[in-house]
């Protein structure tokens, strides 16, 4: 965990970075994670712990709708195994 982040924007250079790679710039935090995250290729997440006290995660149901940071109503796959 880290502590004592302020939320601010990106620089510039990095902004166009994660736009150039298909990504829409959000913030300094966010962007930078999907940057890492690109680079890896392996998904990870950042959260605010100070508004999050419990994290679950599960797969997705065929059909099951959510809401992306862009507000975008998506509608998941089957994901199978």
């Amino acid at each position: 965990m880290m502590k004592g982040l302020e939320d601010q924007p990106s620089p510039p250079v990095d902004a166009g970075t994660v736009d150039a790679l298909r990504m829409r710039p959000i913030d300094l935090i966010v962007d930078l994670t999907n940057y890492v995250m690109l680079e890896l290729g392996q998904p990870m997440h950042a959260f605010d712990g100070g508004k999050l006290t419990n994290i679950q995660w599960r797969r997705a149901a065929k059909g099951e709708k959510f809401t992306t940071l862009g507000g975008v109503t998506r509608t998941m796959p089957d994901g199978g195994r």
